[in-house]
């Protein structure tokens, strides 16, 4: 006899995915079909809006880095500066 299957849509953290769907699959649920796409107009454009603040992280990251050991050697010049008198190039 064939039933009438209700379908759900679940959001879930990477690290949470294997065990709930562990969960679901001894509960007896028969499909499960996983999309890592997103489903609607809506979901697209979160997508898209979290994919571009994780892009702009990764920038602001990598810059920081940058700025953090333009100061460093900076600050090692002035330090050497001070304590020799003599300005390195």
């Amino acid at each position: 006899m064939v039933e009438k299957m209700t379908k759900f849509s679940f959001i879930l953290l990477d690290e949470e995915t294997e065990g709930f769907l562990q969960h679901l699959q001894g509960l007896g649920v028969v499909d499960i079909t996983r999309s890592r796409k997103p489903v609607d107009d809506r979901s697209a454009s979160m997508l898209e809006k979290a994919s571009a603040e994780k892009r702009a992280l990764t920038t602001l990251k990598r810059s920081t880095i940058r700025m953090t050991r333009t100061r460093l050697r900076f600050w090692r010049r002035q330090r050497l500066r001070n304590a020799t008198g003599i300005f390195p190039s």
